[in-house]
């Protein structure tokens, strides 16, 4: 089981990746980052991906 802290800290992470992508247009990512103007698709798929893993984490750490 992972420690409380660290995913606390990772989903974190996560929203804030994906609030500074929705604010500056570009998610960075394993691959490569996307811009909002170039893939718009991409970039709100990996934005709503980003932030609802970042709540799940929050929520698996509040449970525990």
């Amino acid at each position: 089981m992972p420690n409380r802290v660290f995913v606390v800290v990772v989903g974190l992470l996560l929203i804030g990746l994906s609030v500074n992508g929705m604010r500056t247009g570009s998610v960075l990512g394993r691959i490569g980052s996307v811009q909002r103007v170039g893939n718009p698709v991409w970039f709100w798929f990996r934005v709503a991906l980003y932030l609802s893993l970042g709540v799940l984490a929050l929520c698996y750490a509040w449970r525990r």
